[in-house]
């Protein structure tokens, strides 16, 4: 089930134009890995953030945003919030359409998140080049500024970023990236870090499910279906089967 959620989300990245089963196990490994370092159940969390990973991918990639980051954002503010990371993923797809001017943003809103920046003194544009700035550069250099900002300056910030029905969204996103959870870390980070020392996962996982009670039970399933399938082919049933027609016949 895993594989097939994988496979889906590798054509969003460029980073995996080239898709070997090293490519998927390793991807397997960074999805459990999250999915087991998060306070929601961990089957929601791996087909979760699948699906997350799967709405937002081309977004998050014509942004800049590498796979990682992104499920590292949708699981994170996923946990925050308590939505689906379905839910959870088309508000992050609205908030970065309208700062970043892409996708289903009217001029208007776009206009709007781009004002409330610069009044911050966060740009979405390279002073150089003039072209927009990677998703991932403008959210940290909002988060240096988000701690001496009041509550008003943040409501403002994030009415222009995601409009009121994605305020909450917005506001959980800048916390995932600056309240600090221990060890000098905020949860982004540790998520990403879950991400990125999670080698060998996947492979748990099958040896956890195969020790389970469910993965006994499948294999004394698949055991006694080949026994009796070997004993109804072999010849002596097969003799006692055709005395019985002999008989009745």
């Amino acid at each position: 089930e895993i594989t097939k959620g994988v496979l889906a989300v590798t054509n969003q990245f460029e980073e995996f134009s080239n898709v070997t089963d090293e490519t998927m196990l390793n991807l397997s490994d960074r999805i459990i890995g999250v999915a087991k370092n998060l306070s929601v159940d961990f089957n929601d969390a791996v087909g979760g953030s699948l699906e997350g990973v799967k709405i937002l991918g081309s977004v998050a990639e014509e942004m800049g945003m590498s796979f990682d980051a992104t499920l590292a954002n949708v699981s994170g503010v996923a946990e925050m919030t308590g939505q689906s990371f379905s839910e959870v993923s088309n508000g992050l797809k609205t908030i970065m359409s309208r700062t970043m001017r892409v996708g289903d943003a009217t001029g208007e809103e776009m206009l709007k998140a781009e004002e409330a920046l610069d009044s911050i003194g966060v740009a979405i544009r390279d002073k150089a080049t003039g072209n927009m700035r990677e998703f991932d550069d403008i959210i940290k250099d909002l988060a240096g500024r988000w701690d001496n900002l009041t509550e008003a300056e943040r409501n403002y910030i994030g009415d222009a970023m995601g409009g009121a029905r994605q305020l909450n969204y917005v506001l959980a996103l800048m916390k995932l990236h600056t309240e600090d959870v221990g060890n000098g870390m905020t949860r982004y980070q540790e998520i990403m870090a879950s991400a990125t020392n999670s080698s060998g996962e996947a492979l748990n996982a099958q040896l956890n499910f195969a020790n389970s009670i469910e993965g006994r039970l499948n294999s004394l399933s698949t055991t006694a279906n080949k026994f009796w399938n070997n004993l109804i082919s072999s010849s002596a049933v097969k003799g006692a089967i055709g005395g019985l027609t002999s008989l009745i016949g």
